[in-house]
This record gives C-alpha cells, structure tokens and sequence, in this order.
C-alpha cells in the first residue's frame, strides 16, 4: 500500500472511530450517519480506486443491504429516522457494525499481499453466486491438486503440510460481489495469511 493511501486509510479510520465515541460532538444524527459513510467512501477510493470509480454505488449498495438485514421489517429508510431522535448508541452500534462489515469485505488490490494463492471466479451477469456453488467447485479443486501432488512412484501418499496450508481457506476468506447486475465474482484467497 502506497503512503498515501496509508494515510487515507489510517485517517479515515480514526475520524470514524472519534465520530462513533461521541457523536454529538459531530452534529445531529442524521449528520453522523452521512459524514460516516461519506468516510467510508473516501476509505474505499484509497483502498481500490478502479473498483470504487467503476462501482460508485457500491459502498451505499452494501450499506442499504446492511440496513435491510439489521432491520427486516422496517421501510427503506436512513438509519438515523430507524433509530429516532433518542437512538444515538443503536446509531453508533449499527454504523460500527456496517463498518466491521465492510472491512471484513474489503480486500488489497493484489490479493497476495494476504495470500500465497487466490482463485478468482466469474459468473455470468445477473447470475448471483450462491456459496454452495463456490465451495463445490473449491473443494474440487483442493482435492485435485492435492491428489496431483500426492501422486508420485508407487502408492498415493498424503501431500505435504505446505500444499495442504496452501490450499486450505475458510469461508471469511472469500470475498462474494455482484455489483449492479455485474457479472458475479468470487475471490478464495487460499493457504495461511502473509500480512
């Protein structure tokens, strides 16, 4: 990661997390929600820049789906109408945990700066890929490269403890986005963490 966007990152981080801890030093609720996703789309310029300029709805896209899934059978509104005037600390939890969210879902724009190795699938557009279908094909893949490298002269044997590693990844690991009607993409950054 360049300096700069290091800085960005950083900064952008810290302004969020004095924003969360006392909000009213930042304005109305309504203030701090859009100043918190405001920051949270200056965060995701830095971090990847083709995607967020290629994909500008994206960072509102997974908030909106955020609010959807934290409130199932409330109407499509701000957060800061869900919670009402008194609901700063469910403001500040929500906002928290969208972020946690989207951190979780960000990754470098070399996915080896994480990772040894990374499969990348693409689906057809408006296909929207369903965990069981990448874990599948994931889990086919494992097997047949172990299986390559077990096979040697004579009987099979168990392959190394590094191809093993290698090829290992949980489920936090994949990265799952369909942008807009987008053709559907699935990173699997594979075997232990490198940073």
């Amino acid at each position: 990661m360049s300096n700069l966007r290091e800085t960005l990152v950083a900064w952008t981080d810290q302004r969020t997390h004095e924003m969360l801890a006392a909000p009213a030093q930042w304005g109305s609720l309504e203030a701090v929600e859009m100043q918190v996703l405001l920051l949270a789309e200056l965060r995701a310029l830095a971090l990847r820049p083709e995607q967020q300029i290629q994909t500008p709805r994206r960072v509102l896209d997974a908030y909106l789906s955020f609010l959807a899934d934290r409130f199932p059978t409330a109407p499509a509104l701000p957060l800061f109408r869900l919670v009402g005037p008194e609901g700063e600390d469910e403001l500040t939890r929500a906002l928290g945990g969208f972020l946690e969210r989207l951190a979780r879902e960000e990754f470098p724009e070399n996915p080896f700066e994480r990772s040894m190795l990374a499969i990348e699938l693409t689906f057809e557009p408006g296909v929207h890929p369903s965990i069981s279908a990448f874990t599948s094909y994931y889990e086919e893949f494992r097997r047949a490269t172990r299986a390559s490298i077990a096979r040697g002269e004579g009987r099979p044997r168990r392959p190394p403890r590094e191809i093993e590693a290698a090829t290992d990844f949980a489920l936090e690991d994949a990265v799952v986005s369909a942008p807009n009607g987008a053709p559907g993409r699935v990173l699997l950054r594979l075997g232990p963490r490198t940073g």
